[in-house]
């Protein structure tokens, strides 16, 4: 525990992919109410899982204040997530430029990650590497390969290496 955070050891809020059947809501809606009346929570956060939309909507009718990162891997796409919660979230932050011009007013551009990175890390042996690391999805990341392609034209001397998969 931290004065900020409360650890939750082994407590885990496991729910079925919605995408498939979208009717599995309803049938977790019950689950998604306890669970918020036993967390009692100020803020929700997340960062494009699907879960977020039932627990946005539900917290917003209770008045909980609701943060949504898009997808770091979306660079010039929404997520279907992102579309949904975007007209009730508190706060909607894009990490690329690019994905402004997808949302409205209220999407705030927090990116910079690079700059942040570069700024910060004090390496004592420069490689000149970017070692960009990406899950599984059965849609692929192709989006984000094609970025970073661009993006590895831009800046002289680093090699830029993408673990897919």
């Amino acid at each position: 525990d931290h004065p900020r955070t409360k650890a939750l050891p082994y407590r885990k809020y496991l729910f079925p992919n919605f995408g498939e059947n979208p009717l599995k809501v309803i049938i977790n809606l019950p689950k998604i109410i306890k669970i918020i009346a036993k967390e009692k929570p100020d803020v929700m956060v997340s960062n494009g899982a699907e879960i977020a939309i039932p627990f946005f909507y539900l917290g917003k009718i209770l008045g909980i204040k609701t943060i949504f990162i898009e997808c770091y891997t979306r660079v010039d796409e929404p997520t279907i997530t992102g579309k949904l919660v975007y007209p009730i979230s508190d706060y909607f932050f894009v990490l690329w430029p690019e994905m402004l011009q997808q949302y409205g007013k209220k999407a705030k551009y927090v990116g910079g990650l690079f700059k942040r990175i570069k700024k910060k890390a004090n390496l004592k042996e420069k490689r000149n590497q970017i070692f960009v690391i990406t899950g599984t999805h059965y849609l692929g990341f192709e989006r984000l390969v094609k970025i970073m392609d661009t993006f590895a034209k831009k800046i002289n001397n680093y090699k830029t290496i993408i673990q897919l998969g």
